[in-house]
């Protein structure tokens, strides 16, 4: 009997893990979508301007002022592509935690599971993995 209760309380430890893996993907993913509302609504407000005024246009035909960022389109995809990095790493984390072997993982990444393992095994979850440039 105590070897049952051993394996439910084991069963139980291991929901319990994935339901928070599950939690760190929902709020990865809205990280990603407020990073990405943000710079539609930036883009929307700027579209309402004339061209003249618009930062994409007069940025081009004068020196840029101390206070205004270089690259404000590139920055702001740059923000939303560093959520999307960390919601993948918070899937993989999810993924693991809910039994998915690295092969199969490795392949919805498109890599090896042995790149998989090395470039995610590491990250903790909602943070993504150091060697980004390995791909």
């Amino acid at each position: 009997m105590t070897r049952i209760d051993r394996n439910a309380e084991r069963r139980e430890v291991r929901l319990d893990g994935v339901a928070e893996r599950r939690y760190e993907v929902r709020s990865a993913a809205y990280a990603v979508a407020s990073a990405a509302r943000r710079l539609a609504a930036e883009l929307d407000t700027e579209a309402e301007r004339p061209d003249w005024q618009q930062s994409a246009w007069h940025g081009a035909l004068r020196t840029r002022e101390p206070w205004q960022p270089a690259g404000r389109y590139t920055t702001a995809a740059l923000r939303v592509l560093d959520e999307a990095h960390r919601l993948v790493a918070a899937a993989v984390a999810a993924d693991r935690a809910a039994g998915c072997d690295w092969a199969l993982i490795g392949a919805a990444l498109g890599v090896s599971a042995d790149t998989a393992s090395r470039r995610y095994r590491t990250a903790a979850p909602g943070a993504p993995a150091e060697n980004r440039s390995a791909r």
